[in-house]
């Protein structure tokens, strides 16, 4: 894993990079929300916690732990294009996708899904816009493999 979080260090070379989270911070996290984060998340939060609300190059933001949060919590009441609170009505147990990721203001976002603690299998990540979703990695890793190869991997 840690290659990975190198590549992707080198990736944003020229986005400032924010406070890194807490062990701490995690562990709040997992006993607010009942969910555990994969390894490889939680390394994310540690190492790099986000592109510091800014774009990439490609206009890919990442997000910080502190704005991590469910796909209703954050769509719940959305006013714009696309139009994400069709989400909630198709995505299966849209409550376990947390969001970390969005394209172009939203054009769209990407989620992973937690489990409760315990769970040591995939974590699908799916891309969304507006009422239509597909998974397409089946780890944060493997999402950030493909985002580093070729960003136009993880579109719909």
């Amino acid at each position: 894993m840690a290659d990975i979080f190198d590549k992707l260090m080198v990736f944003w070379k020229d986005i400032p990079k924010p406070a890194p989270s807490a062990v701490k911070d995690l562990e709040v996290f997992a006993l607010r929300n009942k969910k555990s984060l994969p390894n490889d998340l939680a390394e994310y939060f540690i190492k790099l916690n986000g592109t510091n609300s800014e774009y990439d190059a490609n206009f890919f933001r990442f997000y910080s732990l502190g704005e991590f949060k469910t796909i209703e919590e954050e769509f719940v009441e959305w006013n714009g294009l696309p139009d994400y609170s069709k989400a909630l009505g198709v995505i299966p147990e849209h409550n376990d996708y947390y969001l970390f990721a969005d394209y172009s203001f939203h054009a769209f976002a990407y989620a992973i899904k937690l489990y409760e603690k315990g769970f040591s299998g995939i974590n699908e990540v799916c891309v969304i816009s507006g009422g239509n979703y597909k998974q397409i990695a089946g780890s944060f890793t493997e999402f950030l493999e493909l985002y580093i190869k070729d960003c136009s991997l993880v579109f719909l």
